[in-house]
């Protein structure tokens, strides 16, 4: 779930680092003048995957000081906590996602030639150029929705008194009779209403799509969020059912709503929380799944991990090594009590498991393992990681539709989609429907190998197919409702 280069960003469940193809930038040189001013460069960490980054340097009467941005992963302004210049040489440092750069000047081209580091380390040169010539790379984003629309957006707030939050959302209502409401559910990390990811906005295009075809649409910021309040950070899984519950009585309360046919439309950990509020509910009209684990959460990180070190070439042999060490470190992590610490025999399985991935830098060792311990010592991750979906899914008793991409790397289809498919039917489940879409990723893009790489390269933000279907299984069920 903590997958972006610098936070737990993406709706997606996987720890480490992982950087985003973009094409390479072109830079012209310029005559050097100092360090102050803007800076760009593109993280090369490996052939395939290229990361654009820009710096911004400013001397004060302080001293120096400095920022960084990652515009295709919608960072800015990640503030440095250290910034040296010795003569031609730059160093600065970013505590908060752990990370450290060290650059040469070199008069000739005008460019800082350095290394970047972030629990392994790579060549990363940086030369003069705006922010906003950066952000004009990006590729484009063709079906984010432009005003004007077919249908009315409200700016809404909806109140969780029992955690004391507002939550900042859009309602999005159809011109005509409404045939039933979604609530939106987004994935892990802190997410906006939009679910953004990599520049693209997939909960906006799923919202304008439902919304186009006769369907009502809430989406929300995530607790401390955007507009919303409360902390995102000691929040867990069980916390945000409590936010989409309030959603739910929220619309409800509204008169221009149908209360009986509003249902839950979740993504990733989204999916994993739409059967945890139906279990506390009775009124819910449907369910639908996207991308949504459906075995005990370790086996399903232990399969994600292995899919996605496999796709960077990590040989079987060490896949299989990496997967016995991970289910000894889930093990001593499920038995720990709360708030505990990972003890120094689970550091130790850490560190083997980098090893045998292929690490070989001491410093960047301990680095990762640092930066895992933290994460595998959170609130979220301690619950997250003793889920086990089967027994909210086999209580299910509303319409379920659940799908996933072939190409998935997060939530991988076959083992997650069959494990869903086993609980609805052991339950004798009356209507429900388990679709793998062939060629798509965990967003449900048109995908080539479904690594997280492709996800900033890829034009398209979901797939017409995935989008259609959806609707589609909305209509058969609901499409007399606005007659």
């Amino acid at each position: 779930m903590q997958c972006s280069l610098w936070l737990r960003s993406f709706p997606q469940f996987f720890v480490g680092l992982v950087f985003t193809i973009l094409a390479s930038l072109g830079h012209a040189a310029e005559p050097h003048k100092g360090f102050s001013g803007d800076w760009v460069g593109t993280l090369n960490a490996s052939p395939a995957v290229k990361l654009p980054l820009v710096i911004h340097l400013e001397q004060t009467a302080d001293g120096w000081q400095g920022s960084l941005d990652s515009p295709a992963q919608g960072a800015m302004g990640i503030p440095m906590s250290a910034v040296t210049v010795d003569g031609q040489r730059l160093q600065f440092e970013i505590a908060v996602i752990k990370a450290r750069y060290q650059g040469t000047l070199d008069p000739a081209s005008g460019a800082v030639r350095g290394t970047f580091t972030q629990g392994q380390s790579f060549e990363l040169d940086f030369t003069r150029q705006t922010k906003q010539a950066a952000q004009a790379n990006l590729p484009v984003r063709p079906q984010t929705p432009v005003a004007p629309f077919p249908y009315s957006e409200e700016e809404v707030q909806v109140v969780n008194a029992a955690a004391d939050i507002t939550l900042a959302g859009t309602l999005t209502r159809p011109a005509g009779a409404i045939k039933a409401t979604a609530v939106l559910i987004t994935g892990s990390g802190p997410q906006n209403r939009d679910e953004f990811i990599a520049g693209h906005k997939p909960f906006a295009v799923l919202a304008d799509h439902l919304s186009r075809n006769g369907f009502a649409v809430l989406r929300l910021d995530d607790r401390g969020v955007g507009k919303s309040t409360g902390e995102f950070n000691t929040a867990t899984s069980e916390d945000f059912v409590g936010d989409i519950s309030a959603a739910v009585d929220y619309l409800q309360g509204r008169e221009d709503i149908p209360s009986h046919t509003i249902g839950l439309l979740g993504h990733s950990e989204g999916g994993m929380i739409a059967p945890m509020v139906a279990r506390q509910r009775d009124d819910l009209a449907f369910i639908i799944m996207l991308a949504a684990p459906g075995v005990d959460i370790v086996e399903m990180y232990i399969e994600q991990r292995g899919k996605i070190l496999g796709a960077s070439g990590v040989s079987p042999a060490s896949l299989q090594k990496i997967r016995e060490i991970d289910h000894v470190v889930f093990a001593q992590i499920n038995q720990l009590p709360e708030g505990q610490a990972l003890p120094a025999a689970t550091l130790d399985k850490l560190r083997e498991i980098a090893r045998v991935a292929g690490m070989t830098d001491p410093d960047g060792i301990e680095q990762q393992v640092a930066a895992l311990a933290e994460f595998y010592s959170s609130p979220w991750f301690r619950y997250f990681l003793k889920f086990d979906p089967a027994p909210y899914l086999s209580e299910l008793r509303t319409p379920v539709l659940a799908l996933n991409g072939s190409l998935d790397m997060q939530v991988v289809a076959q083992q997650n989609l069959t494990g869903i498919r086993n609980s609805l039917r052991a339950s004798a489940h009356q209507d429900f429907e388990v679709v793998e879409l062939k060629g798509l990723n965990h967003l449900f893009q048109t995908a080539q190998t479904g690594a997280i790489t492709e996800y900033a390269v890829i034009e398209e933000t979901m797939a017409p197919k995935a989008l259609n279907y959806m609707s589609a299984w909305l209509d058969d069920r609901f499409a007399e409702q606005a007659r």
